[in-house]
């Protein structure tokens, strides 16, 4: 409530929450090409811009991305390790077998995180915003309570 500004509950009924909510909530997704090129360059210090696609078959029908590969083993590598490079595993007292787990990297937030921890490449490097419009609260004259509304319904 102090970020809005907001003294009293009552100030939430005409507050505009689609203006507060349109520069805080952003939701990305992950480019895992440009994820996958930006690893690569950072692990071989290349300078390379362009994409890394190789064709192969008799007509080239089929075409390998690397980068968009290597995004994708770093994304399931993460899976079995912790953040201090331990593979993570479960101990099960029944059988007394040590069993290896895969926590996946459920958010893209713990990804952001996982990359900036090991490597520091920048999140802008690799996320896509979305538009986020359509999750957003209606715009205040199109809200069903107004103070008029909620006045009415209190005091009568």
């Amino acid at each position: 409530m102090q970020a809005a500004k907001l003294a009293t509950p009552a100030d939430c009924i005409t507050f505009n929450h689609r203006l507060f909510w349109e520069k805080r909530f952003r939701l990305a997704t992950v480019d895992r090409v440009r994820l996958g090129r930006a690893l690569n360059k950072k692990a071989t210090g290349s300078k390379r811009r362009g994409p890394r696609v190789v064709t192969c078959g008799s007509s080239g029908q089929f075409a390998y991305d690397y980068d968009r590969a290597f995004a994708n083993i770093v994304i399931r590598y993460h899976r079995y390790f912790d953040q201090y490079g331990r593979k993570r595993t479960k101990f099960d007292e029944q059988t007394g077998e040590v069993h290896e787990i895969a926590i996946p990297i459920d958010t893209t937030q713990s990804l952001v995180d996982l990359v900036r921890r090991c490597t520091g490449i920048p999140s802008q490097e690799y996320l896509r915003p979305i538009d986020a419009s359509a999750f957003l609260p209606a715009p205040p004259e199109k809200a069903l309570l107004t103070r008029a509304r909620v006045s009415a319904f209190v005091y009568d």
